[in-house]
């Protein structure tokens, strides 16, 4: 006969009582989980992207935003905060606002993902964000980022790193706002919409204009102006390139530029002028109406300037003149070569290379019929012999009179040349009543020395002494 243990009986009455609670105890559990995950999101949870794990599912569709805040931190270390209750921010879901979960299988959601894509209306007050703009200190002060550049400093050229700004606009903002609050963030960092810098300091491109900048600081551009030089090099000389796309060439602007100030420093045309007479001391003759003097064209000398650089080779450069005189030195450009014209007196001189070669009364324009000779810095812009002078006379009438030499000093149709029609008579007070038309009247013998020993672009001083 076998006998049961009364001791191992009571240890499986134990194990099943144990087992029974456990059960009850899970199946409680998951009941209670079934109950909870009614009304909260299972976990692993999105909404549009956004984590609602453990979160009401009323709340989910009716988030209050009065507690809400986004930190805008900016680069420079300033920052602000937006409040999305202050412009009556939104968001309503226009399909059924449901999760569609399975409460019963939520164990298994603490392994698996769901991300429900939702449409959803954003409303707010557009007007409310605008006053927003308008006050916050973000958008104040901002700064636009500089790109790494070659400078010239303590001696050499060297890579100056780039400048990070904080510059941005408030169409950016708004849309980097808009997203934040989508997403559910607290903050945004505004360098991520900022304006960035395009070139940075460890750009190959950087590195060769580097090197080409070496080379240029070997460079030197020699311009003569008469007796006169202008060294363009050194700084002055590297400024005048541009580091533009990847590439190091000459900007002809700066070009321009620094033409422009050579012309502003030597041009000599259309200005008054201190001259010592012969025997009245010294007069100022107007610029405004001569035509002598040295003009330098800014836009043809800038373009033999820019050609010259895109050689990267030292060179000479005679700039392109408009105007050009006889003489050049920016005190002085009437040199001692030149002709004088007293209209008080009706007297001329002509000196060369300091000499006085002839002088000789003269007649000039009419004083009575209005047609004076014109005061100035004029200059013989031509010889030539047998002419007939073609003109309208004060009068009224065409006229027509030959000349062996005409020598034009003017624009105007006023010139030096003979006139026999006068038989001899020269000077005193002829020129007040009986002048010439504007042109200085010389005798003969006169002229013809004048024209055989002149030089186009010489100086004619016309003047009136006292």
């Amino acid at each position: 006969m076998i006998k049961i243990s009364k001791k191992s009986d009571s240890g499986k009455k134990l194990f099943k009582k144990i087992g029974i609670f456990l059960g009850a105890l899970i199946l409680s559990i998951y009941l209670l989980g079934v109950i909870i995950f009614s009304f909260i999101a299972l976990p692993n949870t999105k909404v549009n992207g956004n984590d609602v794990s453990f979160v009401m599912i009323d709340d989910v569709f009716n988030k209050d935003w009065t507690d809400v805040s986004i930190k805008l931190n900016r680069a420079d270390g300033k920052s602000d905060f937006f409040k999305p209750e202050k412009i009556n921010y939104n968001e309503e879901y226009l399909a059924d606002k449901k999760i569609l979960q399975n409460q019963f299988t939520w164990p298994i959601a603490f392994f698996t993902s769901r991300d429900f894509k939702l449409e959803v209306n954003i409303s707010y007050d557009n007007d409310k964000f605008e006053e927003f703009f308008k006050n916050t200190l973000i958008l104040k002060g901002l700064k636009h980022p500089e790109d790494a550049k070659i400078i010239y400093k303590d001696g050499k050229y060297q890579i100056q790193s780039e400048i990070s700004g904080t510059y941005t606009t408030k169409e950016k903002l708004k849309e980097a706002i808009l997203i934040a609050l989508s997403e559910r963030k607290e903050s945004i960092d505004l360098s991520t919409i900022s304006e960035q810098p395009k070139l940075k300091k460890d750009d190959p491109s950087l590195q060769d204009a580097l090197s080409k900048y070496e080379k240029i600081s070997k460079l030197k551009y020699e311009f003569n102006i008469g007796s006169n030089k202008e060294v363009l090099d050194g700084e002055i000389l590297a400024n005048i390139f541009t580091f533009v796309d990847g590439e190091l060439k000459p900007d002809e602007q700066k070009a321009r530029d620094y033409v422009r100030r050579l012309a502003i420093k030597y041009d000599t045309f259309g200005m008054d002028r201190k001259f010592q007479t012969t025997g009245k001391g010294e007069v100022v003759v107007p610029g405004k109406d001569g035509i002598y003097g040295w003009q330098i064209d800014v836009n043809k000398t800038k373009d033999l300037l820019v050609e010259k650089l895109l050689k990267y080779e030292s060179d000479s450069i005679e700039p392109v003149f408009i105007h050009k005189g006889l003489y050049y030195d920016k005190e002085d450009d009437i040199g001692n070569t030149y002709i004088e014209i007293d209209l008080t007196r009706q007297h001329m001189w002509f000196y060369k290379d300091g000499k006085l070669l002839l002088e000789t009364d003269v007649v000039t324009g009419d004083v009575s019929k209005k047609v004076e000779t014109q005061i100035g810095v004029m200059k013989v812009w031509s010889r030539e012999k047998d002419r007939n002078l073609k003109g309208l006379s004060p009068q009224g009438y065409d006229y027509v009179a030959h000349v062996d030499y005409w020598m034009p000093i003017n624009w105007k149709g006023v010139g030096i040349h003979d006139a026999t029609w006068r038989n001899g008579k020269f000077g005193g007070n002829i020129y007040k009543t009986s002048g010439s038309y504007g042109c200085i009247n010389t005798p003969l013998d006169k002229v013809k020395q004048i024209y055989d020993n002149v030089q186009i672009n010489t100086p004619v001083i016309v003047y009136k002494s006292k």
